[in-house]
């Protein structure tokens, strides 16, 4: 989350940390951009580790793209990694951003899917291209 920058980026931050410590079994989340560059974390996860979730995400939607361009299948909603501990899920937010989320074996994944898709809804009424701008010379060292 920022706590510098506009009300904008202090309004997705919010968002995006409301989400995490309201949704049941979510650990982490972040918002990276479509070239991979951290955008927001929420609190808890250290620059460095979300990053490298960062870097999956962006790894995550490359492939699901390109899966689903190669059979036709539209657009991709959403991309699930399960896992022996936990998950990761991934899923576009529009402008290129993309949105990945780690959570517990035992979160309910319907709730999980459906609290990412709010919070993407509401995420269209701050999160634009000047907005995406300013989160990468934020957060970006």
């Amino acid at each position: 989350m920022n706590l510098n920058g506009s009300a904008a980026s202090r309004d997705f931050g919010w968002l995006l940390q409301n989400f995490a410590d309201d949704t049941d079994g979510v650990s982490s989340a972040v918002v990276v951009s479509a070239d991979g560059i951290l955008l927001a974390r929420s609190y808890g996860m250290d620059q460095a580790t979300a990053e490298q979730l960062g870097a999956v995400a962006c790894g995550m939607a490359s492939l699901g793209n390109g899966a689903s361009r190669l059979f036709g299948l539209d657009a991709v909603e959403q991309i699930m990694i399960e896992a022996g501990r936990g998950y990761v899920f991934s899923t576009a937010m529009g402008l290129g951003a993309v949105l990945a989320v780690v959570a517990a074996r035992d979160c309910d994944i319907g709730l999980v899917a459906y609290a990412m898709t709010v919070l993407v809804n509401q995420s269209r009424a701050v999160l634009t291209a000047e907005l995406l701008y300013e989160l990468k010379n934020v957060l970006t060292p």
